[in-house]
């Protein structure tokens, strides 16, 4: 068993005491899924002209999308135009059509 693998397994709760924050704060998930926004900042919309300038506008750019305030308001524009896509009718019917009524015995059909 390696090193690593016993840490976790034999001394998980002390660490999980230990920590900060919830263990779930520590996963790697979210870092990962915010490369693909960094990469996107990094080639559409920051200065190319060094690479330091670049760097610091990705950095202002995360700070941004990280507070509170503005990420709020951008989930409520984003839920403001989200398309509500309606159920057609002719599903519906068949719906309708294939629904169990309610005072039907199934003991007594499937005899």
């Amino acid at each position: 068993m390696s090193a690593t693998v016993h840490k976790i397994l034999v001394h998980s709760a002390q660490i999980m005491e230990a920590s900060l924050v919830p263990v779930g704060c520590l996963g790697e998930n979210a870092s990962e899924a915010r490369n693909k926004f960094y990469k996107k900042d990094r080639i559409a919309h920051e200065r190319k002209n060094s690479q330091s300038n670049n760097i610091v506008n990705v950095f202002n750019r995360a700070m941004d999308s990280f507070d509170p305030l503005l990420s709020s308001i951008c989930l409520n524009n984003r839920t403001k135009n989200k398309l509500i896509r309606r159920i057609p009718h002719e599903a519906t019917e068949l719906l309708e059509l294939l629904a169990v009524p309610d005072n039907l015995d199934v003991a007594s059909t499937s005899r």
